[in-house]
């Protein structure tokens, strides 16, 4: 395997990015870019510019020599918190928020019904 293709296969699962990304990056089809990773088809410069762009790297970052985990792993970090019980004071904004964004939904379809029916003025 080129080391190109072996270093691009190695950041692609070391940050998790899938092949569709780089298709939607690239302008590749997915059966391009799965014959480019897995050496079914050779990689033209042109392409591998392309990759390295829809990466954020240069060529050169993924042509020369390197160690994985120096170069490709960083920490996962996973935060979560908890901020308790909603108190009654903030149940009741969320319920106003609710009701109006139900009123704007509201407004809107009007809205749209008298422009789908030919009406100019929405005044009754």
């Amino acid at each position: 395997m080129s080391k190109y293709i072996k270093n691009i296969n190695a950041y692609l699962s070391d940050q998790r990015i899938r092949q569709k990304f780089l298709s939607a990056r690239t302008g590749m089809s997915e059966d391009k870019i799965s014959k480019l990773l897995n050496e079914k088809q050779k990689v033209t410069m042109d392409e591998m510019e392309l990759l390295a762009e829809a990466l954020g790297k240069d060529v050169s970052f993924f042509a020369e020599e390197r160690s994985m985990e120096e170069t490709y792993s960083s920490p996962v970090l996973n935060y979560a918190f908890y901020a308790g019980e909603p108190g009654p004071d903030q149940v009741k904004c969320a319920m106003k928020l609710v009701e109006f964004i139900e009123n704007i939904d509201e407004v809107l379809s009007s809205k749209l019904w008298y422009e789908t029916a030919g009406v100019n003025s929405y005044e009754i």
